[in-house]
């Protein structure tokens, strides 16, 4: 019981987002990358030129095979932390991981260090997969004070299931918290 009182009092953490899990296609059920997602006048000339280069079909065999893996997310996003709804938000970025449904960050990399955790608190994780063309949204979590608290008394990054709140494309994000260091 003491120990969830002092937890509850506010107090300077740092918060990593290690990883996420992401759906194998958009909500819509389109492949988040790839040649479907071209302009399709680009695609009627990237299949002419093709038919051009390699008559035999062969080549374009290939090229099909060597796609597959394009069209994977390339996940990047934005950390924010409330200390309480009222406070102007803290937010770093999440860097970019290329080709990828589980994205993992080392320790450090997506790290919001000293913030205050207390009762009120939020951490809002906002996702998207970044091309060339555009970016297309991956989908929001947003983890509450009792999830940060829990997730700080593990030995280890704690998962969140989020599918039910991001239209399933976030499948679940992990996170690790720790006490700011002198604390």
């Amino acid at each position: 019981m003491l120990l969830v009182l002092l937890a509850a009092c506010p107090h300077p953490v740092d918060i990593t987002l290690t990883n996420v899990q992401v759906a194998p296609a958009m909500s819509t059920g389109a492949a988040w990358d790839g040649p479907e997602r071209l302009d399709p006048a680009a695609g009627n000339v990237l299949g002419v030129l093709m038919g051009k280069l390699d008559p035999s079909g062969e080549l374009s065999g290939s090229l099909k095979q060597a796609a597959a893996g394009l069209v994977l997310p390339d996940v990047a996003g934005t950390l924010e932390f409330r200390a309480d709804p009222d406070a102007s938000p803290v937010a770093g970025p999440i860097p970019e991981v290329a080709d990828s449904l589980g994205p993992v960050w080392a320790p450090g990399v997506s790290t919001l260090r000293g913030v205050t955790l207390g009762p009120k608190s939020s951490l809002r994780v906002q996702l998207v997969d970044q091309d060339v063309g555009g970016t297309d949204p991956v989908g929001v979590v947003v983890l509450s004070a009792g999830d940060l608290m829990r997730a700080e008394h593990l030995d280890g990054a704690l998962t969140f299931p989020a599918a039910d709140a991001t239209s399933g494309q976030v499948l679940s994000v992990s996170v690790l918290v720790v006490r700011s260091k002198g604390e």
